[in-house]
């Protein structure tokens, strides 16, 4: 666990928004691949769009951490804050709408 948080220590702030959405290219070329079967609009193709939007989430949780967002202008303080809790909220509350419409069908 210790060589685990030395690591995360030395990367940068980019380098920490960038792996969450690095890993969401996984589920996207998944969904792509699923996609043109009759699997699209089933289970799996729910799933991996749900593990998208939560693999972005997780891009701002770095940015609430540090209080530094990434960019072409860097902000610091609270309004880092305030835009990694945007970061984070906006994609976990389109995968909660999402399920709520799936409910509903």
């Amino acid at each position: 666990m210790e060589k685990i948080s030395a690591i995360v220590t030395k990367m940068s702030t980019r380098q920490l928004v960038l792996l969450p959405l690095l890993a969401s290219l996984i589920p996207i070329i998944a969904l792509v691949l699923v996609s043109p079967d009759h699997y699209s609009g089933t289970e799996i193709h729910n799933i991996l769009i749900d593990l998208i939007f939560f693999l972005w989430g997780l891009s701002g949780i770095p940015v609430i951490i540090r209080k530094e967002t990434v960019g072409l202008v860097v902000v610091r303080g609270g309004w880092a804050v305030i835009q990694g809790i945007v970061m984070t909220i906006i994609p976990w509350t389109l995968i909660v709408v999402a399920r709520m419409t799936n409910i509903t069908k």
